[in-house]
């Protein structure tokens, strides 16, 4: 009578788990308008390919007006919401449309391809950084390839891949689990009809079912279990990872030959004579110096760095930040920690004018020319502003770094040098390469092996050094 009322309680929880709790999985990670590979991963539901001819052109798009209604809400009790089927406009994708702000475009500005235009003058130019997808070493049936990203440096990236293969564990162990359970029953209920005059065997029979059942069981209500003791569980949310920009100007070519008295070349000039600095040091790889360039410049001479504004942990933006006064003399509520995340601090900038390089904010430190060489704000040369190179021992005022001879002979002997000290630190082969970059942005006393894969620095060279081996076989 006991074992009655269990089998009857087990099959009441397990009738109660299927009616009020059907089979459920993870929450899906990707919002409307951001790259995707399947819909499953969608908190929409439907991932649409895109006409764009970049690698990630595929969008999670809206399948329905709520959907609309749901991801930009009514901003009066008369809007309302539409899911329209794709335009030209929007790429082929399908788009919300409001009655009172309009179209909703579903490609993020970051995924669209920018107009090939000239540098302006005196901004900044930058160019997209595509970030390998990881290669999947145990493959996982229905989990797709894992599509490129594409940032702009200071961006915020949304990285689903970790997430995206979770997912696709849970759904593929669901699924084995529930043949094998399946499997287990009916090998169970084989034993019960076949061994009928075999107390033992019976019971061995009810247990396999029985235990496959509560396993099953288990398993669905797994989900509901986990969302009980955190929902962030099986909230899976992509990892968002705030990329760096270095905040660089560009004089343009008129205030450039004012300052210089010569003339802006193009690109392709400039790593002409930069492959030809860096033979003069010993390098052999001619792309060790044009990957210096695009680095740190962009290969523009005219380019001018200023470290107080770059939004991350470092001395000239943590001084700018405690000093709460700007160059003009504006001030803002000072700072005393610095937060990377924060939107609010971000924006706030210095004001030193870019054009007058004699006047730029030495408070803080600013990177010069091709190669950026850095002039820190207790650096004196000649009585004045300025930097001396430890290699040849010339003094050099900051008109002087922006000079592209100057920049790439200081650039290319220091380079050469931290890639000695890098040899001495044990590193061979590429390896010794970026370490020498590390060093050249974090300094020779952080140059350290396992940075050469996590460090933002040696990871972006290790893109150019491969583009540019490339292109140059």
């Amino acid at each position: 009578m006991i074992s009655k009322v269990k089998t009857n309680s087990l099959l009441l929880t397990i009738l109660f788990c299927f009616l009020f709790f059907p089979l459920v999985t993870f929450a899906a990670v990707i919002p409307f308008g951001q790259p995707c590979a399947t819909g499953d991963y969608c908190t929409n539901g439907v991932c649409e390919q895109s006409t764009l001819t970049v690698p990630q052109n595929k969008f999670c798009v809206c399948a329905s007006d709520s959907q609309c209604e749901t991801q930009f809400t009514k901003s009066t009790t008369q809007e309302t919401w539409t899911c329209k089927p794709g335009e030209d406009k929007t790429k082929g994708l399908h788009y919300c449309l409001s009655t009172t702000r309009g179209t909703k475009d579903p490609i993020p500005a970051t995924s669209a391809p920018a107009p090939e235009t000239a540098p302006a003058a005196a901004g900044s130019s930058e160019e997209k950084i595509k970030l390998t997808a990881p290669l999947i070493s145990i493959p996982i049936p229905g989990l797709p390839s894992f599509a490129e990203l594409e940032v702009s440096p200071g961006e915020t990236v949304n990285v689903p891949y970790i997430a995206e293969y979770v997912i696709a564990i849970y759904k593929y162990g669901l699924t084995l689990a529930s043949i094998l359970a399946v499997v287990m029953i009916m090998i169970g209920g084989a034993m019960y009809i076949i061994s009928s005059a075999d107390p033992g065997k019976v019971a061995l029979a009810k247990q396999l079912i029985f235990g496959s059942i509560t396993g099953i069981t288990v398993l669905l209500c797994s989900y509901l279990m986990l969302k009980v003791i955190n929902p962030n569980l099986v909230n899976l949310a992509p990892i968002s990872v705030e990329t760096v920009k270095k905040d660089i100007q560009y004089l343009g070519p008129e205030a450039y030959e004012a300052i210089t008295g010569t003339t802006l070349l193009p690109t392709g000039e400039y790593q002409i004579m930069a492959v030809a600095a860096g033979r003069v040091v010993g390098f052999t790889d001619d792309c060790i110096m044009v990957s210096l360039l695009k680095q740190e410049s962009g290969g523009r001479p005219d380019a001018i760095g200023h470290d107080e504004n770059v939004h991350w942990n470092i001395p000239s933006r943590r001084a700018f930040l405690k000093s709460g006064v700007k160059y003009s003399g504006a001030t803002f509520p000072a700072i005393a920690n610095i937060d990377t995340k924060s939107a609010d601090q971000k924006i706030i900038k210095n004001d030193d004018p870019t054009k007058d390089i004699e006047h730029l904010d030495w408070r803080f430190s600013h990177g010069l020319g091709l190669t950026q060489i850095t002039i820190f704000p207790t650096e004196k040369c000649n009585g004045g502003v300025g930097k001396k190179n430890p290699f040849t021992g010339v003094c050099y005022t900051p008109a002087q770094l922006l000079q592209a001879q100057n920049s790439l002979d200081y650039g290319a002997a220091l380079l050469k040098s931290l890639y000695v000290q890098a040899g001495k630190k044990g590193m061979t082969g590429e390896d010794q390469i970026l370490g020498a970059f590390l060093g050249y942005n974090a300094g020779g006393g952080n140059m350290k092996k396992e940075s050469l894969t996590t460090h933002h620095y040696p990871v972006s060279v290790k893109k150019l050094l491969d583009a540019c081996h490339a292109q140059n076989p």
